[in-house]
């Protein structure tokens, strides 16, 4: 989760109320916020043994993608936790396959296709930490097909903001990259998640027609958000190994959720 200009004193102050409102939850019987999906990117050489640490966490409660909707709530006061990485850094060969390999962890990886092998052309000029990292090649995600714990998703071509898009950039977009992976995984490709989360009704309803059947967002939300057109969409929460434990803990057991609403109302503010 980024924090902005104010950095360290909005973090704090979005765990304090984090905690107060899992502390409320918890008195109320209610910490179980039902299936919460993660969102990471790369994780680094130096961030292999503290996202180590985060999986032992969930690898009891962790779910694959294509089984959110199938899968039982856990009859506990923990939820179900799905892992999903953005962007299909090549770090995660070696920093990711083999901990989720170890721990029996499912993940989905959502592929930007038109920088395969590549630096990530979004991230240039940035001062951002994943922009020297490369993006899987073709042969190393064909590396990945004869493991089932790995499963692969779209993350458009050139990762824009799809609500700025044309319509027919959009659908090219989508079209496009849904076809070269399937072309080269041999599946068919039904998952979508969204460059920077950003989308509009315009984009739900191009993505439904491309085929896309699972939408994931950036809204901290456990399991389903519904898009004002009433089209269900998965939210999401931005995670990193990075995450202080206290932060990670909190986020597979929901109580991030409070931001959704308090993001909604601050829109709400700004139109």
């Amino acid at each position: 989760m980024t924090y902005g200009k104010r950095g360290i004193f909005v973090r704090i102050a979005y765990l304090v109320v984090a905690m107060l409102f899992f502390a409320a939850s918890k008195m109320k019987g209610n910490t179980n916020r039902g299936k919460i999906v993660l969102c990471y990117h790369g994780v680094k050489n130096s961030q292999k043994f503290k996202f180590a640490k985060q999986l032992n966490l969930i690898k009891n409660r962790a779910v694959a993608s294509k089984n959110l909707a199938s899968v039982g709530e856990l009859d506990t006061e923990t939820s179900h936790v799905c892992l999903t990485f953005d962007d299909a850094f090549a770090n995660l060969l070696p920093n990711v396959i083999p901990v989720i390999t170890e721990l029996q962890i499912p993940i989905a990886i959502f592929i930007p296709t038109g920088s395969l092998g590549t630096f990530p052309p979004w991230l240039q000029g940035l001062e951002h930490s994943d922009s020297t990292e490369m993006i899987l090649s073709v042969v190393q995600i064909s590396a990945l097909l004869g493991n089932p714990l790995v499963s692969f998703g779209s993350h458009t071509v050139d990762h824009p903001r799809l609500s700025l898009l044309q319509e027919e950039e959009i659908h090219a977009q989508l079209r496009t990259s849904r076809d070269i992976i399937s072309g080269i995984v041999g599946e068919k490709i039904t998952e979508l998640a969204l460059p920077y989360g950003d989308y509009n009704e315009v984009v739900i309803q191009i993505a439904l027609e491309e085929g896309y059947q699972k939408i994931y967002t950036l809204e901290p939300e456990a399991y389903v958000v519904e898009s004002r057109s009433g089209t269900p969409l998965l939210g999401r929460f931005s995670v990193s190994p990075d995450d202080w434990p206290v932060e990670f803990f909190l986020t597979i057991n929901g109580a991030y959720a409070w931001l959704a609403p308090w993001r909604a109302f601050l829109r709400t503010l700004r139109s």
